[in-house]
């Protein structure tokens, strides 16, 4: 579904444009919960503080 509606989107921008750059990224890890949270934990503590949430 993703890929279709990028698809349609390219496809009206290029009717009025010269130029389209579409960067996509998904990194997805199978099982992995938390880590967002594990990685600003992390951040917080080379820090030596928390920081506002």
């Amino acid at each position: 579904e993703l890929m279709g509606l990028l698809s349609q989107c390219f496809r009206e921008l290029e009717k009025d444009c010269d130029r389209i750059s579409v960067n996509i990224k998904i990194d997805y890890r199978k099982g992995v919960t938390g880590a967002l949270n594990s990685k600003i934990k992390s951040v917080e503590e080379k820090a030596g503080r928390e920081f506002k949430k």
